[in-house]
């Protein structure tokens, strides 16, 4: 790509998939990381760059264990590539093992100390068998989740907002079946393209979406989507006439998001509050009249169950093991044992209880395990607010 094309990717990144997701999760790390194991290898593949790949790659496992499937990506390129070049098995053998080589000891070197405070058992169940058995037990957490997350537009802001949610949903995995057909066909006759580095692009974000294709909620697409933009504005960087319209309705769309999103945001509904963590902006009536109304009713460092967020904003103490339950397998028994042990243990005062935690999800066979847990509320605890939205704050008995 050459010109303001080259940047074109990173103005689309910011505009849609960053504005869309404007939060410090996980997911960005693991992004971050592979997206910087692309950076190495774009130029070559020696021994070292390889290595550093493999630790980057590791790094992103330790954040987000499927995002660990990149390094696959990045082998299969490997592969690609020595029978491009007609290689050596034994060098290939080789640059394997750079690469998981130093993939494995990154896991293993980040992994061992928590392995060793845990425990070998409880660390494998966490990490290994819950994620497999109990994880899709939520129906986030499985393929039902894709494009239902889609809002009813109330502004034009919301209206952009929403052309955004389908261009991400429609991008991928659209892009990589297209490009992989593009390069079939035209791989002989283009022999002066960069296909090297295509490919190594497009076989990275092709596993990158595979780590996330059992549960692509909104979050985990526009996470994955850096690969899929570059491969789009080079797939639209042709001279043909379709693609010079659609080049400069990308730049548009993406100048015009990058412009209009901070104009509504700053020109909007906004409300202030001075939290123990510092001065706090709202932009939605709920999440200010709820957090206002917890803010007037404790005290730093007092303990709380219900959201994290709150938690966090507002400087308290998550009681029990888990930051939050749901009314599925995702939740098991002994969570919900060990959230009611702990507010009886610390006679927390005040739980958030979601709406949705009052029946079990009719989109999963999972079970309910919330039962002793709605128990012990109903008899130390009162509604003291409902919320518009249905969710209530309980108050414990004095």
């Amino acid at each position: 790509m050459t010109g303001l094309s080259g940047i074109l990717p990173a103005v689309l990144f910011l505009s849609f998939a960053i504005h869309e997701v404007l939060d410090g999760t996980h997911h960005w790390y693991s992004t971050l990381a592979i997206m910087a194991a692309l950076a190495v290898l774009i130029e070559e593949r020696t021994p070292a760059r390889l290595g550093a790949a493999g630790v980057l790659c590791g790094l992103a496992a330790c954040f987000t264990q499927s995002a660990g499937l990149a390094v696959f990506g990045i082998a299969a390129f490997l592969v690609w590539e020595n029978r491009q070049k007609r290689g050596a098995v034994s060098s290939l053998c080789r640059k394997g093992a750079w690469l998981l080589g130093a993939f494995l000891i990154t896991i293993t070197t980040f992994c061992a100390y928590f392995a060793w405070r845990a425990g070998i058992v409880n660390f494998v169940y966490c990490t290994v068998l819950f994620v497999l058995k109990y994880y899709p037990a939520d129906r986030f957490n499985t393929w039902r989740v894709y494009m239902t997350e889609v809002h009813r537009p109330h502004s034009s802001n919301d209206l952009a907002s929403l052309a955004i949610f389908f261009f991400v949903h429609a991008l991928l995995p659209m892009i990589y079946i297209l490009f992989f057909v593009r390069y079939r066909w035209q791989a002989q006759n283009r022999p002066r393209e960069a296909w090297d580095r295509l490919m190594l692009v497009g076989l990275v974000g092709s596993f990158l979406f595979l780590s996330i294709a059992a549960s692509p909620s909104y979050r985990r697409l526009c996470a994955v989507s850096p690969p899929a933009l570059i491969l789009l504005v080079w797939f639209v960087g042709y001279p043909a006439k379709v693609e010079r319209l659609a080049l400069s309705c990308l730049w548009v769309a993406a100048l015009g998001a990058f412009i209009v999103e901070p104009v509504a945001r700053q020109t909007g509904w906004r409300r202030y509050l001075d939290l123990p963590t510092g001065r706090t902006a709202f932009v939605l009536t709920q999440d200010f009249e709820e957090e206002r109304w917890v803010f007037e009713r404790v005290h730093p460092r007092e303990y709380f169950f219900g959201d994290q967020l709150i938690c966090f904003a507002l400087d308290l103490r998550p009681a029990g093991p888990v930051d939050f339950i749901r009314p599925t397998d995702y939740t098991r028994p002994e969570h919900a044992q060990g959230v009611l042990e702990a507010l009886e243990r610390h006679k927390v005062r005040l739980v958030r209880w979601y709406s949705g935690l009052d029946a079990p999800d009719s989109g999963t066979k999972a079970g309910d395990h919330l039962s002793p847990l709605r128990a012990y509320l109903r008899s130390h605890y009162h509604v003291a607010k409902t919320f518009p939205g249905g969710d209530e704050l309980w108050l414990r008995n004095e």
